[in-house]
């Protein structure tokens, strides 16, 4: 703390200490209690001790966090994936660790910016014939991975960025070590796969403080077998915002900063829906608050997606306009702006994401 001039005459007068305690500033710490001299005498060995603390500590007492409602048992604490490049500032620093004991620092740019790419990939079991997951488009899934990290910048500076083997490594070990997939089939799963820019040296939103290369993150979350059984119908409100425009932000980079998205699920949540509906700036459909695509049919039974100018261009809507586009199907979807009300008077509404359900079907639209 830098003093001015008149910090004598305050002190004299007592004004000085009022004026401090105002202010928030107390007085000087010294190291009163035996913990704080135990660490200012050995700061540096309990530093290095701290991941083998955590470890035994889990293993005695367990995460220490309340138990989570999940689904399936495997969720409460998978085994997660945390990793930088492979080679770049000594060796790969990978860790496949329980989710409970798993680490990132507080520096890195997904924490302190949103600065990150992502994707939510599609878990089938195991391929026929092989013991590898059948994950659904995984190559298209990468593709986009990569084209944002690119857009975003992230090869410019810092310490260098994950390749695309190594994320499928760090992936197949991600679902061996959860039992995903075993010799005799495995349960699906979502997985998500997150790469940030990677860890600064300083909070700083300055890209040339990230020196470490890129931080890639790979969680999966169990859902079970599949059930033939067609999902039920889900109900949306159309939310009061509105999707950023691609002058702001291009919503073909499918980022991590989902705030708007989940101001929408926010209202949703408040009033009683599965799901929000979000327009654009113009009033046109983009997705919904949980980034799905959106599709309707009108009463003459044709099929149309909104443009992707204000969604993110998901792959299982891709899948559907390739499918719809092959010669013996349903004939060619139309990509368009929809409006509000089209939606409201469809015939039919699903959503589609990777999900649960790749194809989820729409029961009600509400206006608020």
């Amino acid at each position: 703390r830098v003093e001015g001039p008149w910090a004598p005459k305050w002190r004299r007068r007592g004004i000085f200490a009022a004026a401090m305690a105002g202010a928030g500033w107390g007085e000087r710490v010294s190291p009163g209690n035996s913990d704080m001299k135990l660490l200012a005498k050995y700061g540096e060995f309990l530093r290095a001790a701290i991941p083998l603390h955590d470890v035994l500590l889990s293993l005695a007492v367990g995460s220490g966090a309340p138990p989570l409602p999940a689904r399936d048992p495997r969720n409460a604490d998978p085994w997660v994936h945390v990793s930088r490049p492979r080679g770049l500032h000594g060796p790969r620093h990978a860790f496949l660790r329980p989710l409970s004991t798993a680490r990132i620092s507080p520096l890195d740019s997904a924490v302190q910016h949103g600065d990150a790419v992502c994707e939510c990939v599609r878990v089938y079991g195991q391929e026929d014939g092989g013991e590898d997951p059948a994950v659904f488009l995984l190559g298209r899934h990468l593709d986009r991975l990569f084209a944002g990290a690119r857009a975003l910048g992230y090869e410019i500076r810092g310490g260098g960025v994950h390749s695309r083997e190594e994320i499928k490594e760090a992936l197949r070990e991600v679902l061996w070590a959860n039992r995903t997939v075993d010799g005799g089939g495995g349960d699906d799963a979502i997985v998500r796969i997150m790469l940030s820019r990677g860890e600064k040296h300083t909070p700083s939103v300055d890209i040339s403080t990230n020196i470490y290369g890129t931080t890639l993150m790979i969680l999966p979350e169990f859902i079970g077998p599949t059930s033939p059984a067609p999902p039920r119908c889900i109900s949306l409100v159309t939310a009061w915002g509105r999707q950023p425009s691609p002058h702001c932000l291009d919503s073909k980079i499918l980022h991590a900063n989902f705030l708007s998205n989940v101001l929408s699920s926010l209202h949703a949540t408040v009033a009683g829906s599965e799901d929000a509906l979000l327009l654009d700036i113009d009033g046109f459909v983009a997705c919904t608050a949980a980034a799905r695509n959106v599709f309707v049919v009108n009463g003459a039974g044709a099929l149309a997606t909104p443009t992707a100018d204000h969604c993110v261009p998901g792959i299982v809507r891709q899948a559907i306009l390739d499918a719809c586009g092959e010669a013996g199907r349903c004939g060619p979807a139309e990509v368009r702006r929809i409006s509000a009300s089209e939606v409201h008077s469809a015939s039919e509404v699903f959503v589609t994401g990777a999900g649960r359900h790749a194809i989820v079907p729409v029961g009600e639209v509400f206006v608020t």
